[in-house]
């Protein structure tokens, strides 16, 4: 499977009448789950992992809509949205899937998260925006469009080599004029250094091995020490954008209570060190999850 995983969806569903009556909000999320259990073998059989047929039945009708919702829902004080969003963001959109060479990678990031990390961006205004678990870019080509238009730098930190190139060959070539560092080491490496500077954006999005020999470090516990690696690093105002934050099923699907209670598992230390310093994270329910929260 190469590119996004939602793409891969569309593929295969953009010729039944029940997937188009859904993304034109003609049907209820309850009749898209039936549909979708329906469609399971079939989709399967066209290479979609099983377990993100139950992901897809958190799918938002509209991708545009689903992230105007969610930033509006965040309430966060002092972030306004440009008027022209919408058509920022499909603009945006459409450089993305023109323009983003995935190679041999694929991502879960999903349509409405990209178009939500732009709007957070646009509207926080980062100086310095840190990827930590960046993989091969894609998270950051949809945020990127936000420094051309307000100005700052990004750095990208994932241990993978190859993904590292990928995402600079992509986003030299997408935006040659904001500056942006691609470092492959691992997160904490680069944090315990002397040079990494102060961000005033983080967006989080690593993980590790569940066989990993630190229970502590398994899957997304990895969060919190690259968040406390981070603190003495972070601006006294900044923004934490993490994903993969699902810790509430909000279409009553028996396959996420699994989900969630290792999510939660997993997530405990990070959730408390950031209700700490943040005052709590705040949960989106996007396809995958999203947690954002700001420090003042």
């Amino acid at each position: 499977m190469i590119g996004t995983i939602r793409d891969k969806f569309e593929n295969i569903l953009h010729l039944f009448p029940a997937y188009q009556k859904f993304c034109d909000g003609k049907s209820t999320s309850q009749e898209f789950s039936l549909f979708l259990d329906q469609m399971r073998d079939h989709l399967v059989a066209h290479g979609i992992p099983s377990d993100d047929v139950h992901y897809a039945k958190r799918f938002p009708p509209s991708v545009e809509t689903a992230a105007l919702d969610a930033f509006t829902s965040l309430a966060l004080p002092d972030l306004t949205l440009p008027k022209d969003f919408r058509a920022m963001s499909s603009q945006v959109a459409t450089r993305i899937s023109n323009g983003f060479n995935h190679q041999d990678y694929h991502t879960y990031i999903y349509p409405e998260e990209g178009r939500l990390l732009l709007a957070l961006a646009l509207a926080f205004r980062p100086q310095r925006v840190v990827f930590l678990g960046s993989y091969y870019g894609y998270w950051a080509a949809w945020l990127l469009p936000a420094l051309e238009v307000n100005g700052g730098e990004a750095i990208l930190i994932d241990p993978d080599t190859h993904a590292m190139e990928v995402a600079r060959s992509n986003l030299s070539r997408m935006y040659p004029l904001i500056n942006v560092e691609t470092i492959s080491c691992p997160g904490e490496s680069y944090l315990a250094g002397p040079d990494s500077g102060e961000f005033d954006m983080v967006v989080l999005d690593a993980e590790l091995p569940r066989s990993h020999p630190d229970p502590s470090r398994r899957g997304k516990g990895i969060y919190f020490h690259l968040m406390n690696s981070l603190l003495p690093r972070l601006s006294r105002r900044s923004l934490l954008v993490c994903h993969n934050i699902l810790l509430t099923d909000h279409i009553n699907c028996a396959f996420f209570d699994t989900v969630i209670a290792r999510n939660r598992n997993e997530l405990g230390p990070f959730l408390e060190l950031v209700s700490n310093e943040f005052g709590g994270l705040i949960e989106l329910s996007t396809t995958e999850g999203m947690g954002v929260a700001l420090r003042n």
